[in-house]
């Protein structure tokens, strides 16, 4: 299997072998047969959304009762991974690498004997090898200022978006952070090689709420001493096309979004770089909340001596959305409510026949993202290097494409370069994805989605080169609008949803649905269970209510900064979220 950083000119070739007391190391997935969860913790990971707290955020859960039954919020997958398994397996010398409550497994490295003793072990379901790459990376050109001065001078920009303007307004952003929108109250997560915000001039300000190194197990995701020196070169670039914030001189896709980084991907001459982290890192950052994840990593094989068994293929039938670890890891973070943007690949253009598409841009639920150019004469050609679908079971893909030749980017050492591949096309598209959120919280991973993709230059012909075609921020953004109703989702579970903005200092919007006809209430309550405000009171059928809070109480008078709760009570639920009031 190949690994891709989905940057134009980058190679990669197929190493992985080490050797311990003369017996070859591999890592591999070790998956257990069970979770070994009594029947009272089962029932209750199927009842309560309150007790779903002992093992997922507060943002997490609002986040999935988009897509959940309230009354299921989390499941055996979401139950931790049996711990005595793992002590059983210490006695064997085997430690984890990685630990994965979706997958019910661990990944670990294992010589020939302990291969051949786990195979016995009655709580192992099975044993399979972990994919790995190597990989160099290469430099790309750097701009000038003194280029840039000039042609904006000759442009005359009102809103002065620096060297982002273009690209930015190639999928027409700017007007969307015109009208106010600019990705806060949503979290974006960011799975890559590295990142060196805290000394870069356009990220030191990003509103970071956690990073994590999976090649090291440490919270530092910016280079290292083991590092090598170009190791987070790319996820700094990329995490500056959705978050660089300078007035003048670069201004990226959601400059106002909070972010969780992963480091997930070594670069390292001859070192390994493993599936597992990208899948313990989404599911990381599932459980912290996270609304809307960007990946510009992807995994293919097109080598010239041809496939080792363990590779992911076309030919053998792996792009289909269910086999590779990553897109499996993908499908279950869409499942839970969030919107996963994948880069399709630079594997070049396909005949549409053959997909010649990356993992996990193979899953279905997420949005896959080719790369177009954005300057004229050729502005919206498919970039030669971009890949093609379809998957091999037939679905179109990349779902939509987005500026990905000559992007400007932010280099770790506070450069302007210029950079292509569909790397960058996907942090752009994810930063559309968290506009769209921004507006319309509510929206599901699918509704997003078919924003995107319904209001796209090529939404009325889709096909495997472009997909639904190019991006358009402000036309997705007013989709649901234009619509005149909100998306259409059945009503089959009563749920309070969590109100936005938040904080708010004005007015905040607040969303419920209501399963069955019944008496509903909605209460405003002050942080010492002071009722507040009456917001409903009454009977309600079957549908979803908006209701907005201008943060007064019941005499009109305006309330203090501080917290507050809703509370939407029914004869047969109960639920209650945090709202925070800024004056």
């Amino acid at each position: 299997m190949r690994k891709r950083y989905l940057l134009l000119g980058l190679i990669f070739t197929l190493v992985w072998t080490s050797y311990v007391s003369g017996q070859q190391v591999r890592k591999y997935w070790i998956y257990f047969k069970d979770k070994e969860i009594p029947a009272a913790i089962l029932r209750k990971c199927t009842l309560s959304r309150e007790e779903a707290g002992a093992y997922i955020s507060e943002r997490a859960i609002a986040r999935r009762e988009k897509v959940m039954k309230w009354n299921s919020i989390i499941d055996e997958t979401d139950l931790p991974v049996n711990e005595s398994y793992i002590k059983q397996l210490q006695l064997y010398g085997v430690h984890p690498s990685n630990v994965l409550r979706w997958f019910n497994a661990i990944t670990a490295y294992l010589t020939e004997n302990q291969y051949a003793e786990l195979s016995h072990v009655s709580f192992v379901k099975g044993i399979v090898p972990v994919r790995t790459v190597s990989h160099r990376l290469e430099s790309f050109h750097n701009l000038s200022t003194f280029q840039y001065e000039q042609s904006q001078q000759k442009r005359g920009i009102v809103v002065d978006y620096g060297l982002a303007e273009s690209q930015l307004n190639a999928i027409n952003i700017i007007p969307v952070h015109l009208l106010g929108m600019r990705g806060q109250n949503v979290i974006i997560g960011m799975l890559d090689t590295g990142f060196r915000w805290k000394t870069s001039n356009a990220l030191k300000n990003a509103h970071v709420l956690a990073e994590y190194d999976f090649i090291f197990k440490d919270s530092v995701t910016a280079n290292e001493s083991q590092d090598d020196p170009g190791q987070d070169e790319h996820g700094t670039e990329m995490f500056s096309i959705l978050a660089a914030n300078i007035k003048g001189t670069y201004i990226g896709a959601a400059p106002d979004a909070s972010f969780i980084l992963a480091k997930t991907e070594d670069i390292r001459s001859e070192t390994k770089v493993e599936e597992d982290n990208w899948a313990a890192a989404i599911e990381w950052m599932e459980s912290l909340g996270v609304d809307v994840v960007s990946s510009s990593v992807g995994y293919n094989d097109f080598d010239p001596q041809g496939p080792s068994p363990n590779d992911y293929t076309w030919s053998n039938g792996d792009f289909n959305g269910r086999t590779a670890i990553i897109t499996q890891a993908a499908v279950f973070a869409a499942r839970r409510g969030v919107v996963v943007v994948s880069a399709i690949g630079n594997e070049k253009i396909g005949d549409g026949i053959i997909g010649t598409l990356d993992v996990p841009s193979d899953a279905d639920s997420i949005i896959s993202v080719g790369a177009v150019r954005y300057t004229s004469p050729d502005s919206g050609q498919l970039a030669s290097f971009s890949s093609t679908g379809p998957t091999n079971d037939g679905r179109i893909k990349p779902d939509v494409v987005a500026p990905g030749v000559n992007v400007v980017v932010v280099s770790p050492e506070n450069q302007f370069m210029t950079v292509s591949g569909t790397s960058c096309s996907t942090p752009l598209t994810a930063g559309v994805a968290a506009l769209v959120l921004t507006a319309h919280p509510e929206l599901t991973p699918i509704q997003v989605r078919d924003a995107l993709r319904n209001t796209a230059t090529n939404a009325s012909t889709p096909n495997n080169f472009c997909g639904w075609g190019e991006v358009d921020a402000f036309k997705a953004l007013k989709y649901y609008d234009s619509l005149n109703v909100f998306p259409p989702v059945p009503i089959k579970d009563f749920v309070l949803y969590q109100n936005y903005p938040n904080p708010f200092n004005d007015i905040t919007t607040i969303q419920y649905d209501v399963a069955e006809e019944t008496s509903v209430t909605l209460t405003i309550y002050s942080v010492l269970g002071e009722k507040i405000r009456l917001l409903t009171d009454g009977s309600c059928k079957v549908n979803r209510y908006t209701i907005q809070w201008d943060g007064k109480n019941a005499n009109g008078y305006q309330l203090p900064s501080g917290v507050y709760f809703i509370t939407l009570s029914t004869p047969h639920y109960t639920s209650t979220k945090k709202i925070i009031l800024l004056r």
